[in-house]
């Protein structure tokens, strides 16, 4: 495991040897090893743990596995509590999704104070399964498909090579404590049921399915980065700046192969759905005065070029 976590992070440049690495760590066995891990090829690392007091008793245990653990490895060990229900209901979000601003920003700001490079994350290759099938599910784009990215401004995740299974028989192998999450377990939540429940069938069809969904992931990012760099010229040829707002020429839209997929790439830095997108296409040459509007923008097709307005 050690000899395949360096040839993967070494792979993919996700850190240089100057690197001081934020080790994001919740007391699950993914996040266990990681630490492990790098501990073992000798980084330079620092542990953060956060706890967003949700479990009660569980959440406190997480803490305190995390803290004993990074002392006894001499690591240096940093920690914070949220308020995590008060935020949910403060900014109208999910508890889920109010877990992971707190988070980032937290992350985020001891970079800054504390002078790490890098944030870890322990996202492992069975993570990045339940993310690709979730996003199919839910009809995301390229960048849905391409699921989860091993490296995103200054986080990176060197597990994704690994799946589960590798993961928690290393565990084992090595001694290394671990606790589980038991919301896992409930289905109730899209993505416990997709891991707890789809994935044990699709294995029936590919017992190899996490491998499988890596090699398709690297495949999107490849896919993506040309749709980034098609998107970027049409922009630059064909987007121009007006009094009120913005105009984009469809001179482009006929003769450019795949042209569906870069308008709606094009249209979502504004908001605009798919099925909006869809529209829009296939009214773009024929129709005038045809308005849509997203949540912070109103879009009006003017035969050949449409409008966006804030």
């Amino acid at each position: 495991m050690l000899d395949k976590f360096r040839a993967y992070y070494s792979k993919q440049k996700l850190f240089s040897a100057d690197d001081k690495i934020l080790l994001a760590v919740s007391g699950g066995v993914d996040s266990m090893v990681m630490m492990h891990l790098m501990h073992e090829d000798k980084m330079n690392i620092g542990v953060a743990h956060c706890n967003f007091q949700l479990r009660g008793a569980e959440s406190d245990a997480d803490e305190i596995l995390v803290r004993k653990t990074a002392l006894e490895l001499g690591i240096q060990y940093l920690f914070e509590r949220f308020n995590t229900k008060a935020y949910s209901q403060e900014h109208g979000i999910n508890i889920q999704l109010a877990a992971r601003e707190l988070r980032y920003s937290w992350f985020e700001k001891v970079l800054k104070t504390q002078g790490f490079d890098r944030v870890a994350t322990a996202h492992h290759g069975s993570d990045q399964t339940e993310t690709i099938l979730y996003n199919l599910i839910k009809g995301s784009g390229i960048s849905g498909l391409r699921g989860i990215p091993v490296k995103n401004s200054q986080v990176v995740r060197p597990l994704l090579f690994a799946s589960r299974t590798e993961i928690i028989e290393y565990a084992k192998q090595n001694n290394i404590t671990w606790r589980e999450d038991k919301s896992n377990e409930d289905n109730k939540y899209t993505r416990n049921l997709i891991r707890n429940s789809i994935i044990p069938e699709l294995k029936l069809i590919n017992p190899g399915i996490d491998k499988t969904m890596l090699r398709n992931s690297e495949r999107y990012s490849s896919i993506e980065e040309l749709l980034k760099e098609k998107k970027a010229e049409i922009i630059s040829d064909y987007l121009k700046a007006e009094r009120f707002g913005e105009i984009l020429s469809l001179d482009w839209l006929e003769e450019t192969k795949g042209s569906f997929v870069l308008l709606e790439e094009i249209l979502k830095d504004y908001g605009f759905n798919n099925d909006q997108v869809k529209s829009i296409y296939e009214s773009a040459n024929r129709q005038t005065g045809k308005t849509y509007i997203s949540q912070k923008f109103k879009l009006v097709v003017n035969r050949g070029e449409i409008h966006i307005y804030p």
